[in-house]
């Protein structure tokens, strides 16, 4: 999951708050932002605690402190923060989103995709919840519903890779192998550099027997990445 940090402003405006915040808890707020974008989550964990300890009411630090949590792993933590914010703020669909994040990771994959569901009723052009409940239909064996929700997230965002890369994946498992190779090459046009791309394109070109194609895809890929294995990649 891409961490997404909520700066002072754009939490004032989240909660709809005109009020003079203490020193001490913007200073706390903030550093727990530094700490969390230079990957320090024991820090940031601890500032944002104090921040709420200052202001409880506060949806966003709950949001980053649930970020911060679900990078350290601590899954369970960030689902209760991500539950408190959405307690205090139930029209947020990212605090939805994330949660279903941290639900998937725990293998809930029912609970995952109603959170993102609900993320997509409140906020429909938001690509994300899109992917990422795409993503969890995948894991469940519901290929139909996957790729419909991956290609309703690049209608949102045609420019995300990752996406195409999703849905390139998901057509293989269903042995479309014109239309994995169609998202494959969307992957490389989007990413040239991304050697698993021309792996997986090399996959699906040998198993359409277009042995030419998968040879020169997979010559491809061990020249951007010599110790490649096999075009897989975890996105």
């Amino acid at each position: 999951m891409k961490i997404k940090i909520l700066l002072l402003a754009c939490m004032m405006a989240l909660a709809g708050c005109a009020t003079h915040h203490p020193v001490n808890f913007t200073a706390d707020f903030n550093r727990g932002n530094a700490e969390i974008s230079k990957g320090d989550w024991d820090g940031a964990i601890a500032d944002y605690t104090k921040a709420i300890q200052l202001k409880p009411d506060e949806p966003a630090i709950y949001f980053n402190r649930g970020n911060a949590k679900y990078s350290k792993g601590d899954l369970d933590g960030a689902i209760s923060d991500y539950t408190i914010a959405i307690g205090l703020k139930p029209d947020w669909a990212e605090s939805y989103n994330n949660r279903g994040n941290a639900n998937k990771a725990k293998g809930v994959l029912d609970s995952a995709i109603e959170d993102f569901t609900k993320a997509i009723k409140l906020k429909p052009s938001l690509a994300e919840p899109y992917n990422n409940r795409g993503t969890a239909e995948q894991v469940k064996g519901d290929l139909d519903s996957a790729i419909a929700d991956y290609s309703k997230a690049i209608e949102l965002e045609p420019n995300g890779y990752k996406i195409y890369w999703n849905r390139g994946q998901t057509k293989m498992a269903k042995g479309d192998f014109d239309g994995a190779i169609a998202d494959f090459t969307q992957v490389i046009l989007k990413k040239p550099g991304y050697a698993e791309a021309y792996g997986k394109r090399g996959n699906a070109e040998q198993a359409k027997k277009d042995f030419d194609g998968a040879i020169a895809d997979f010559s491809k890929a061990i020249a951007l990445q010599p110790d490649l294995a096999e075009g897989e990649a975890n996105i």
